[in-house]
């Protein structure tokens, strides 16, 4: 991989990060969230509905 190649690969894996970082701060803001592990759950429930929702219908099934 190119030096370029693995710069922009960096530049989206901080973009991401950032994305996260703030979306975290809003959630937590909103709900008053307090320690890592609520802040996690939190997360996970915001950008995994739609897998849960897959995963309840039966349409889905994931492995444990």
């Amino acid at each position: 991989m190119s030096s370029n190649r693995i710069g922009s690969a960096r530049s989206a894996q901080r973009d991401v990060c950032e994305r996260l970082s703030k979306r975290l701060d809003e959630l937590t803001a909103r709900e008053g969230m307090r320690n890592n592990a609520e802040k996690i759950a939190l997360l996970r429930k915001a950008f995994f509905a739609d897998i849960d929702a897959l995963q309840k219908s039966g349409k889905v099934k994931l492995p444990r």
